[in-house]
């Protein structure tokens, strides 16, 4: 009988990413047909850049939810403003954390936590609303 010993593989996933994800899933896609995003230099009010973003969706369209989402750096402070439904969502103070990959030794950045409207939330993705 021979006998055949296999390396384990690891199975965790080790991502650099010091971006905070903001999924827009939680709305229907007529809702978050569009959004406006501003970003600001982080700690200030002063805007650094904004964008519009415009989905062509069809009016009759009420069930399907939203595929839109954006990446925030974490060098910035920002505002997503969604018109149609009447909320802005903050957010400031996103922090990161490092640290090495348990598998291969590489090392990675990723969000910790962030205030959202003053509130502290953890975790690099958030689904609004």
């Amino acid at each position: 009988m021979t006998a055949y010993f296999l390396p384990a593989c690891c199975k965790i996933y080790c991502e650099d990413n010091p971006d905070l994800l903001v999924l827009f899933g939680g709305y229907k896609a007529i809702d978050a047909d569009t959004v406006y995003i501003i970003q600001y230099k982080k700690g200030t009010q002063q805007i650094a850049d904004s964008i519009a973003i415009i989905n062509k969706v069809s009016p009759s369209d009420t069930v399907n939810h939203s595929g839109l989402f954006k990446n925030l750096s974490s060098e910035s402070d920002w505002k997503i403003v969604v018109p149609s439904v009447n909320k802005q969502y903050l957010f400031t103070n996103i922090e990161t954390q490092s640290g090495k990959c348990p598998c291969g030794g590489g090392h990675y950045t990723t969000v910790s936590q962030f205030w959202l409207n003053g509130q502290t939330q953890t975790g690099a993705v958030l689904t609004l609303p």
